[in-house]
Order: C-alpha cells, then sequence, then structure tokens
C-alpha cells in the first residue's frame, strides 16, 4: 500500500528547520494541548524505561516523561541542535539528526513515541516496519496523530495564526494505518481519542473534554487520536 505523499522528505526537513526556533513558542500558544500530549506519554512510559521519541522536535517530550534512558531523532537539524543545548546535563539522553525509514542505530527500546509525526513521514509502510525493529518484544509504540475530522479547523486555525504551520503533510486513513500495522506486525492494544475541545476554558474545557468527550457518540470528534500498538 502507497502512502500519497503531498511533499518529499527535503521539504519536511526544510519546514521543521525553519520554524525550529519558534517551536517552544508554539507549544506555549497552545499549552492546553501540548499538556494532554505529555500527559498521554507519561501513562506509557515507565521508570526505569527506554525509550525512543521519533520526531522529538526540541526535547521537551524526553523531558516530560523521564525515561531512564532515551533517544530522541527528528530529520531537522535545527531541531536537534536545540534539543541537545537544552539537555545538557543529562547524558541518557541523545538526540540525533535521522529519519526513521532507515534508522538503525543497533538496539532496541522498551517504548517509541510517535507523536504527530506519521502525518510528515513519506513512507508510512517502511516507517511502521522500522518501528517494528526497534521495539523490544512486547514493547509498546504509541502513535497519537490529528483527527482527520479535523483538518479544515486546523487549516483555518493556521491561517489565523493560531497554531504552528504544518507543513507537507497528509492525514493517514485509520484503515490504511491498522493495515500497514498488521503487515509491520504490530498488534493494537489500545485505541483512544481525546480532546474534544482543544482550548482551555476554566470548568468549560472540563465539562466539555472530561464529560461530554467520553460518551460513545462524542469521543470520536475529538482532536486527538492515540494508537497504542505492541509489537507481535
Amino acid at each position: 500500500m502507497d502512502t500519497p505523499t503531498t511533499s518529499g522528505e527535503q521539504d519536511v526537513t526544510a519546514h521543521f528547520d525553519a520554524v525550529a526556533r519558534d517551536y517552544d513558542y508554539w507549544k506555549k500558544k497552545n499549552w492546553f494541548y501540548y499538556d494532554t500530549l505529555r500527559a498521554i506519554a507519561r501513562r506509557y512510559v515507565a521508570p526505569g524505561a527506554s525509550l525512543l521519541d521519533v520526531g522529538c522536535g526540541t526535547g521537551a517530550m524526553i523531558e516530560a516523561t523521564m525515561p531512564a534512558r532515551a533517544m530522541g531523532i527528528d530529520v531537522s537539524p535545527e531541531m536537534i541542535e536545540i534539543a541537545k543545548q537544552r539537555n545538557q546535563g543529562h547524558p541518557e539522553y541523545r538526540f540525533v539528526t535521522a529519519d526513521i525509514t532507515t534508522f538503525r542505530p543497533g538496539e532496541t527500546v522498551d517504548v517509541v513515541l510517535f507523536f504527530d509525526v506519521i502525518e510528515h513521514v513519506a513512507d508510512t509502510k517502511a516507517a511502521l516496519a522500522s518501528l517494528h525493529e526497534l521495539l523490544t518484544p512486547g514493547g509498546h509504540l504509541v502513535i497519537t496523530m490529528a483527527n482527520p475530522l479535523w483538518e479544515p479547523v486546523l487549516m483555518v486555525a493556521e491561517r489565523l495564526g493560531l497554531k504552528m504551520p504544518e507543513g507537507p503533510h497528509y492525514r493517514v486513513p485509520t484503515s490504511g494505518l491498522l493495515e500497514l500495522a498488521r503487515q509491520a506486525q504490530l498488534s493494537l492494544a489500545k485505541r483512544e481519542w481525546h480532546l474534544l475541545f482543544p482550548k482551555y476554558i476554566p470548568i468549560f474545557s472540563w465539562f466539555i473534554n472530561d464529560i461530554v468527550g467520553q460518551l460513545p457518540l462524542m469521543k470520536r470528534l475529538a482532536v486527538i487520536e492515540v494508537f497504542v500498538f505492541t509489537r507481535t
């Protein structure tokens, strides 16, 4: 199964190099969304676990989960340089410029985080096959991606300067992702949805996300989709 792409790997790298210096600004601007991602990550990175963060950006997710050993990779050299600078006091964390489809570190990890990255990968099949090889038996691959139903809203928000520019991307259909994961011998352990309302308004956000957003017919409309796979 081939994955449609809107641009090549070089365009993706160029885009994230360009936004690297403002990356943390955008994360602070949309802190409610990124706090939710960090909370999701902490649920799967146990104390003492080894971690690979694919598309690590400036390294904030590794900082948030505090694994015993971690590596962050990103196609953007600018992102990796910032991540190295901000984690100088953590020799147990390494950051490398690399493409997940060809990344071969010679070791496996307990958990791989693949957060808001899959839409930027040119070859989803190759990426999932590589991720399978990087996991220890029984290890977890945690993928988050924007619900494709939100694409029009996200594009409007970007044009209004309310979110980080997305750059070249393709929203992978759930059916396609699950089939490619099956081919890569990754077994779906859990699927979740978070943030029906991705902005913070006291009381209102809690009610919409934690009450209304948990109703069976409503939760699948949330902006964040989470897939947890195990290596089989």
